[in-house]
């Protein structure tokens, strides 16, 4: 089991081991950019995988389509979950016995249940997304990416909101392996987890990574990351003139270079203000670790794996 504890971003892993295929689990979690879970079912040959959704009774849920949900609460908040492959089927106290819930003992009150049904050829890998989001229904989609073949790589993008965010995902890899790389239009990283935001007209909103040392701009506009060794976790967000940038572990070295380091006027580490440091520069900004504070040396006793 894997547990990263990043600011605005969370990201756990497991593993489920029996006489059937081998399940691994990942879930990706981010404030404002909904939840991303990977399972991914490992062996050989061909297997039937159903995955399974029940919904509180104080949700409505309509199909829009076979690969997305919309559920509405009762109070109007409207949430989404999107599913990349296989059937839905959408039930509501349904005789066989889903589309029920039990508030106390004794008492069954109808509620909607969804389950997506696969044939798949193992191995395999299958990805939900449940999040808000406003205007325009959220649209899931896989992404293309040029990876190492040392481990098996997941990569999604979801549009919503205006913007799109994309998730590479290496899950089943180890936490430090050299040579390990990945690239996709925007980015190349080394790291187990790269998960970055565009916003309208393509600006860099937001980058997560775990298990990390780089993530590389590879687009006009966009914003590189860079440290002097591998960091567990690390967030950074660019809104207008601030970059706010949170870590575990902070790094004792940390380069931010493209359009976002030269329009830096305020900065925060771990929720505090920080001055902006002078650079020869003006795209590069270069964070030390002892102006993270008192977080640099509680970082040299704790760790957020667990």
């Amino acid at each position: 089991k894997t547990a990263y504890e990043i600011y605005q971003c969370d990201w756990s892993s497991d593993v489920c081991s029996s006489d059937l295929p081998r399940h691994r689990r990942s879930v990706v979690m981010t404030i404002g950019t909904g939840t991303l879970i990977v399972d991914d079912i490992a062996g050989r040959g061909r297997h039937d995988v159903d995955i399974h959704w029940h919904f509180d009774p104080t949700w409505m849920v309509t199909c829009e389509d076979k690969h997305s949900l919309r559920a509405t609460h009762f109070d109007g908040r409207v949430a989404w979950l999107l599913h990349d492959d296989g059937s839905v089927t959408l039930v509501h106290g349904d005789d066989s016995g889903a589309g029920w819930c039990a508030p106390v003992y004794g008492t069954l009150v109808p509620t909607w249940s969804a389950r997506f049904g696969h044939r798949v050829a193992a191995p395999t890998s299958l990805v939900t997304w449940v999040g808000a989001s406003t205007g325009a229904a959220p649209r899931l989609a896989r992404v293309n990416v040029d990876a190492d073949p040392g481990a098996s790589t997941v990569a999604v993008a979801v549009s919503h909101d205006g913007g799109v965010t994309t998730t590479v995902l290496r899950g089943g890899d180890t936490a430090a392996r050299s040579h390990r790389s990945c690239a996709t239009h925007e980015f190349h990283s080394d790291g187990r987890l790269l998960q970055y935001t565009l916003a309208r007209h393509g600006r860099l909103a937001a980058i997560a990574l775990a298990d990390a040392t780089h993530a590389l701009a590879l687009g006009d506009g966009l914003s590189s990351l860079a440290m002097d060794e591998p960091s567990t976790d690390l967030y950074a967000a660019f809104t207008g003139d601030t970059i706010e940038i949170s870590a575990s572990a902070p790094p004792r070295r940390l380069q931010v270079q493209g359009p976002m380091a030269a329009a830096a006027r305020r900065l925060r580490l771990n929720g505090r203000e920080s001055t902006v440091p002078a650079a020869p520069r003006r795209d590069i900004l270069v964070i030390h670790g002892a102006e993270w504070g008192d977080d640099m040396a509680d970082a040299r006793t704790t760790t957020c794996v667990a």
